[in-house]
């Protein structure tokens, strides 16, 4: 029987040196994947931080596109209020006299 014993042991030696290979297979591969995912992650985030700055460039373009046309569109009406005003003096002030008199009678109205 001692020679059983001592097979026993190479095989238990041999069977705990696979083991341990495996151990520090396995180990790799966990540092391996771990090193995957966070470059995975970094690519992901760098991703998103490229769409966030796309998205806020396309509003900034499309706050500015708004900006001017309502710019131009005051400038418009401005200039089409002065024309008219110059053109028919006694008509804008008939108008004038006419709002302030209804701005009147409706701030009287309500403290009543």
């Amino acid at each position: 029987m001692p020679h059983t014993n001592t097979t026993e042991k190479t095989s238990f030696k041999q069977d705990a040196q696979r083991v341990g290979h495996a151990a520090s297979e396995l180990k790799s591969d966990v540092k391996s994947l771990a090193r995957g995912a966070a470059d995975a992650a970094g690519s992901a985030a760098s991703e998103v931080r490229h769409g966030a700055r796309q998205a806020v460039e396309s509003a900034k373009d499309v706050a500015h596109e708004v900006y001017e046309g309502a710019r131009h569109a005051t400038l418009e009406t401005r200039d089409c209020v002065k024309d008219f005003v110059e053109h028919n003096k006694l008509a804008s002030i008939g108008i004038a006299a006419g709002v302030g008199v209804l701005v009147g009678m409706l701030l009287c109205r309500n403290r009543n």
